[in-house]
């Protein structure tokens, strides 16, 4: 247990250095993602933020633009990009204490909900769709189908692995991703960057459904 918490303690030193360094490569009008700023390296950098129990209101440019700033002039053209793109944006609106529900003109759950199908349990195409609009759903307090849960448990390979879409091959970071955001089951998705401690575990399907 003290190895656990040396650990701990470490990464989150380790973090709250990161976002030091990252604090001065923001763009003037709040995003992050190079000189013109996307929504995706916008939300990273929240969730970061959030997890360390920053205010992503308060983030703000050398001109005073913050990261959700930036996300209200995104939010429709990267919601727009598929069913991972509308479950991030949800999952961090949530983790900053905005209302997915009511985001800069959009309803997140509709744009996650429009992508799922009802026969086959699938949102999107992709593992990384499923995953995401899973997480963005449980984020906005709505429940994820059992459906889904079960074709996301039923397309693991035989190592117990994923890969980016399915059947392929597992791939690390499409692992890391499915351990980390689902770790604890789904009472850590909804506290995820919230509460600043995501906890590694195994992964429950059946919280998700909860």
């Amino acid at each position: 247990r003290l190895a656990r918490a040396n650990g701990w303690r470490l990464a989150v030193l380790g973090a709250s250095a990161g976002l030091r360094w990252l604090a001065p490569l923001q763009n003037n009008d709040g995003s992050y993602g190079g000189s013109g700023g996307n929504a995706g390296a916008t939300l990273d950098t929240l969730l970061a933020n959030r997890a360390l129990g920053g205010d992503a209101a308060a983030w703000k440019s050398a001109t005073g633009s913050s990261l959700l700033d930036a996300l209200r002039t995104r939010a429709s053209a990267y919601a727009a990009q598929g069913a991972a793109a509308a479950g991030k944006l949800a999952l961090g609106l949530a983790a900053a204490d905005e209302d997915p529900h009511a985001f800069a003109g959009l309803n997140l759950v509709i744009s996650m909900t429009a992508s799922f199908d009802t026969a086959t349990g699938a949102y999107g195409a992709t593992n990384w769709d499923q995953a995401f609009a899973m997480l963005g759903m449980r984020a906005s307090g709505e429940a994820v189908p059992s459906s889904a849960a079960t074709l996301l448990k039923g397309r693991a390979n035989a190592d117990g692995g994923w890969g980016f879409v399915a059947p392929g091959d597992s791939d690390k970071g499409v692992d890391d991703f499915l351990a980390r955001s689902f770790a604890e089951g789904s009472r850590a998705l909804e506290a995820h960057a919230r509460i600043g401690v995501v906890g590694f575990g195994e992964y429950r399907f059946e919280n998700l459904t909860r």
